[in-house]
């Protein structure tokens, strides 16, 4: 038997893990992408001092809002909606990875155009096909 998972949020009734609707998983995942993105516009505005970019600001929040979702937010979603956890795994493996070249190699030199953790989100295409893949494979195994 599939346990029922709930989730309790203060000023509403409790929403079962079966009766979970799509627009308050994408919320979540929406939630997610646009945290992870301010995260990382932070920190890097934090430890770079020169820091400049040539479009608008809100142009760039909006891109790198959009190929988050791609990479952080599905992850989340389907993690919600279904309890898929290797588009999780796999999430944890790509942030701890780009995020983890930056502190450990001197990639990022002065003068770099592109720090490494930029790959979070230009690589979105292919990291969705490896969740699509990964969350087909889980769902196969569950089934039998």
């Amino acid at each position: 038997m599939r346990p029922q998972y709930r989730l309790s949020l203060p000023g509403a009734s409790e929403i079962s893990h079966r009766k979970r609707n799509w627009p308050f998983t994408i919320l979540i995942a929406v939630g997610t992408s646009v945290g992870y993105v301010t995260a990382v516009l932070v920190s890097t505005l934090l430890l770079a001092t020169d820091v400049s970019s040539s479009y608008p600001i809100w142009r760039n929040v909006g891109l790198l809002s959009l190929l988050a979702f791609g990479t952080v937010g599905v992850p989340v979603a389907l993690f919600g909606r279904y309890r898929l956890l290797s588009p999780l795994g796999l999430l944890l493996a790509i942030v701890l990875f780009w995020h983890g070249l930056v502190h450990v190699t001197s990639w990022p030199s002065t003068g770099e155009a592109v720090p490494p953790f930029l790959f979070v989100f230009l690589l979105a295409p292919l990291y969705l096909a490896a969740y699509g893949i990964l969350a087909g494979i889980e769902r196969w195994i569950r089934s039998r």
